[in-house]
């Protein structure tokens, strides 16, 4: 009895070591391959906007699940009180959930900082979609709008 206990444990570790390296081996090779360019291109797997922000996670075209997080650098202007808007949209336009992304150091300040956010949304009826980060802009004025949309998958 304690030998097939011991071989079911061993048996379920092993699929779990199988299973994370294949699942998370894939994502680790994507962000490797970026984290060394020295500028931007099509190609890249990260998005950013020149200057301005750069989102580290979810890369472009990447899957993802709800709660989506989100995490990257931005300058402190990109953020008023902190929070920048995230909507995540379907394929077509359908808004699945809003959110905000949070400056994780003062944001009064033209310096990166980093930032982090949980959007949870509701499924698709589309194979994908877009994440769309905007830049606070309390003033309102239409010249000061910035946006980065980031094309993802979903499971």
């Amino acid at each position: 009895m304690r030998r097939l206990c011991l071989s079911i444990i061993l048996l379920c570790s092993a699929a779990f070591v199988v299973w994370y390296i294949q699942t998370h081996l894939v994502e680790y090779k994507k962000v490797g391959q970026n984290t060394h360019a020295s500028t931007p291109s099509t190609e890249q797997t990260t998005s950013s906007l020149h200057d301005t922000i750069t989102v580290l996670e979810p890369l472009r075209h990447s899957h993802v699940l709800s709660p989506l997080v989100i995490s990257g650098r931005a300058r402190g202007s990109w953020f008023f009180e902190a929070v920048a808007p995230v909507t995540l949209l379907d394929a077509h336009g359908t808004i699945l959930g809003t959110g905000t992304i949070r400056a994780l150091q003062p944001w009064t300040t033209e310096n990166f900082i980093s930032f982090v956010g949980t959007l949870t949304y509701r499924p698709s009826t589309t194979p994908g979609g877009t994440l769309i980060l905007k830049n606070d802009n309390p003033s309102g004025d239409p010249g000061r709008e910035k946006e980065l949309d980031i094309p993802v998958v979903f499971y």
